[in-house]
């Protein structure tokens, strides 16, 4: 039931926000909303058997934003992290969520995979609307992530991870 209320709220928020209207700003612990979200889809996690590991800094500041979008965000982060990880053979198959105060004005989270990696080409435009490297996929989700990190003032961007696989960053102006 809580899990359904959860995704009726993610679906009412991304909603507003295509419809541009202003999201619920108020501060928000993004290691609480990373670990929330690792117990929304940690069961999926263990069932591909891929390892999940946090490296979450301690009192961190809170950002500005809506909690539910964030957390959409993030579940979008690991969904992503996990697929690509799942289409690898052989080698450790692990996500990594990390958080670190980057200033003391800004907060960063980095989402790293050990998966099959991104093209040269497809750094910038993985966050482009209908762009998808995936057979099924829509090419939304990033967009979409891009959209409400850029709405918080923040940034988000991608860069490869060594020795394989792919780093997701965001960061945020701290409160």
């Amino acid at each position: 039931m809580k899990d359904a209320i959860r995704a009726s709220d993610i679906v009412a928020r991304v909603r507003a926000m295509a419809k541009r209207a202003p999201s619920e700003r108020m501060p928000v612990d993004l290691n609480e909303v990373i670990t929330d979200t690792i117990a929304l889809i940690g069961s999926e996690v263990k069932q591909n058997g891929i390892s999940m590991r946090t490296k979450l800094a301690a009192a961190l500041p809170t950002v500005s934003g809506d909690r539910i979008q964030l957390q959409q965000v993030v579940l979008n982060l690991i969904a992503n992290a996990m697929e690509a990880t799942r289409s690898t053979k052989g080698g450790p198959q692990d996500i990594l969520i990390s958080t670190e105060s980057a200033d003391s004005n800004r907060i960063l989270v980095v989402v790293r995979d050990t998966g099959i990696g991104l093209k040269s080409d497809e750094g910038d435009l993985i966050f482009e609307p209908f762009y998808t490297t995936k057979p099924e996929g829509m090419g939304m989700g990033l967009a979409i992530s891009r959209s409400i990190i850029e709405a918080l003032g923040g940034r988000i961007w991608v860069e490869p991870a060594s020795p394989r696989g792919t780093a997701v960053h965001f960061m945020l102006p701290a409160t």
